[in-house]
């Protein structure tokens, strides 16, 4: 990050993160909006050893 031959200034180095700063803070905002998917209680979900119900009354 020398530009010119010369180095940064402390301002110029930290204008140049500006955009990393304001990525992660956007990122931190969206994220409260995403909704949990990968957990599911045991006693909400159906048993796989039960078979299904028929769904027509045997005559």
């Amino acid at each position: 990050m020398v530009p010119q031959g010369k180095p940064l200034t402390l301002p110029e180095f930290q204008n140049g993160f500006l955009p990393l700063v304001a990525g992660v803070v956007v990122a931190i905002g969206l994220s409260l909006f995403l909704k949990e998917t990968g957990h599911e209680r045991v006693a909400d979900r159906p048993s796989r050893a039960t078979p299904p119900s028929p769904t027509l009354a045997a005559t």
